[in-house]
């Protein structure tokens, strides 16, 4: 605060005085923006917990969707088809 004090008393050719007024009104708008940063604060704070709270539902969703599928059986093979072989469609476009 100093270098301010004396750039201005440089500039204006004035020396500058904080009163008791303007200090008390200095702490009320530190207090204020402390208050609305804290505001901020919580509501990202609000915003992460119910994004972790979906991540963790999600987590066991998948959980309970990979316990089912471990618990059908395995698919059956599929048939191989013999690509060298004409296939009933092209069979009857001939």
């Amino acid at each position: 605060m100093g270098g301010a004090a004396d750039a201005f008393l440089a500039e204006a050719g004035r020396r500058t005085y904080v009163t008791p007024a303007a200090f008390l009104e200095l702490l009320g708008l530190l207090g204020s923006l402390l208050g609305a940063q804290r505001g901020r604060q919580a509501a990202a704070l609000q915003r992460f917990a119910r994004g972790l709270a979906k991540l963790e539902a999600s987590a066991g969703q998948v959980a309970g969707m990979q316990a089912q599928l471990l618990a059908r059986p395995p698919p059956a093979a599929p048939s191989r088809v013999n690509p060298s072989a004409p296939s009933a469609t092209t069979q009857r476009f001939r």
